[in-house]
């Protein structure tokens, strides 16, 4: 059962790849379909609220909007506050926000003057 549902996880990464939303309404069909067969209640839950909201996520192919890379930065900055373990300054979660995530240049100028 594990393996099911690690490999429905992994198999459904793959649906933000496709360029057309039909060819993603066809792989998502198929992947749906083997949610269910699965029997796996909370991966069918998910299935199902996925299917519900199929026409909004397939709208992202049509115009290439999302929020994806949003949500990654999202995910890293709650990663590094929690790395922090509540031993949290705010002024210096805006540093490390900027360090991990800003792609910060900090190799210094070795130009001669």
């Amino acid at each position: 059962m594990t393996s099911t549902a690690w490999g429905l996880r992994k198999n459904f990464r793959w649906l933000r790849e496709y360029t057309y939303a039909g060819n993603a309404r066809n792989f998502f069909s198929h992947g749906y379909d083997w949610a269910y067969e699965s029997e796996l209640q909370p991966i069918i839950k998910v299935a199902t609220l996925l299917k519900k909201r199929l026409t909004t996520i397939l709208t992202s192919f049509r115009h290439r909007i999302s929020n994806w890379t949003a949500e990654g930065f999202n995910s890293r900055i709650q990663s590094l506050k929690s790395a922090a373990r509540g031993l949290r300054i705010f002024k210096n979660d805006g540093s490390r926000i900027l360090f991990f995530c800003g792609k910060l240049n900090l190799k210094p100028n070795l130009t001669s003057h």
